[in-house]
């Protein structure tokens, strides 16, 4: 299962090969966003859980799963060959705006709001029942590992 992160987080992220580009329709799509790190030993199941969606029909239409890998593992002596600060960034902006209450690991952030579902042993239908129960979804674009709200 961590194969499949990999190869998302390479298709989004990778800089050897061709910036790759997802837009969701007009009807906007649901954001996935993992904040893992290879330092956390809590983070393979839910690297698992998130490449669970692999076989979601909606995968990169209107299901955008993403796996940010923060840094701040990598000063406890445990380095993430995928971390960047630019993550770790992205996470504590979530904690400024009051929509997460924390920094850590594994933590997943559904339509920028935190989502405890996953810690709780929610299958992947509950997150699925969760977005569904009336976020404002705005269209969304993924262009070589930037988001961008809009088409």
């Amino acid at each position: 299962m961590k194969v499949i992160v990999v190869c998302i987080w390479a298709l989004l992220f990778g800089g050897a090969v061709q910036a790759q580009t997802f837009k969701s329709g007009p009807q906007g799509a649901d954001l996935v966003e993992l904040y893992t790190s290879e330092g956390c030993s809590s983070c393979p199941p839910a690297d698992a859980w998130l490449s669970s969606l692999v076989d979601d029909p909606r995968l990169f239409r209107s299901l955008f799963p993403v796996a940010f890998h923060v840094d701040y593992w990598n000063r406890l002596g445990w380095p993430d060959r995928f971390s960047s600060a630019r993550y770790t960034e992205r996470q504590r902006t979530y904690v400024q705006q009051g929509h997460v209450s924390q920094v850590y690991t594994p933590g997943l952030v559904v339509n920028g709001q935190e989502w405890r579902g996953w810690l709780q042993g929610q299958s992947r239908s509950a997150l699925v029942a969760w977005v569904s129960q009336g976020s404002d979804l705005q269209p969304l674009q993924v262009i070589g590992g930037y988001i961008e709200p809009g088409l």
